[in-house]
């Protein structure tokens, strides 16, 4: 009952306070950003007050679908079969072509960017194609953009079976990406300190 308790007034504080975000399903709308935006700002709430929350998101169409094809099966869906039926209805196969030619072509160089923002990519037009996926899944898929040098680093730290969420994976990406720059680094020094001794003698 407490727990029950707790979440309506977690949902009451979300609707007064929290400045959530619309989707009324235009063309220039990508429902993709919008979901991820929505799960960020609720990330506290059941799976059961998402449902219920997110109707306050929507206008126009969505008010309408939500009501018609959502609601009446509000009390056996869950969040994952919401998400998955959300994206088949506003997300079209022109959009879905686009995001299964960007994967196939994903791959992530050190230095060129970031880890972390490579993740958050590779997981926003992953979950495109695949809205059911679970973390398992997409750590898998993610590993297998990295470089060979860099999974192999990876695998003497972690065992890849071991990694139970896509947080903990980023966070030992982090730290070998900067042990991978703090290499690179020092051998540009050292290369520009054998230039100048050269030039010097």
């Amino acid at each position: 009952m407490t727990k029950e308790i707790n979440q309506d007034l977690l949902q009451a504080m979300f609707l007064l306070n929290t400045n959530l975000p619309e989707f009324s399903g235009r063309v220039d709308e990508d429902p993709l950003r919008w979901l991820s935006e929505f799960e960020k700002k609720t990330f506290l709430l059941s799976e059961e007050k998402k449902l219920q929350t997110v109707k306050h998101c929507f206008e126009e169409t969505p008010k309408f679908w939500y009501e018609a094809k959502v609601l009446p099966k509000l009390t056996s869906l869950t969040w994952s079969e919401f998400k998955e039926t959300f994206i088949k209805e506003f997300f079209d196969e022109e959009k879905r072509d686009v995001a299964n030619n960007k994967l196939r072509t994903m791959r992530y160089e050190i230095g060129e960017v970031k880890i972390n923002s490579f993740i958050i990519d590779f997981i926003h037009w992953f979950e495109v194609t695949n809205p059911s996926a679970i973390d398992k899944q997409k750590i898998s898929e993610i590993i297998g953009r990295l470089p060979s040098n860099f999974q192999s680093r990876l695998a003497t730290v972690v065992k890849t079976s071991d990694i139970k969420d896509i947080d903990e994976l980023r966070n030992y990406c982090e730290r070998i990406e900067k042990s991978f720059l703090i290499e690179k680094r020092n051998q540009t020094d050292c290369f520009s300190a054998s230039t100048k001794k050269f030039n010097m003698e």
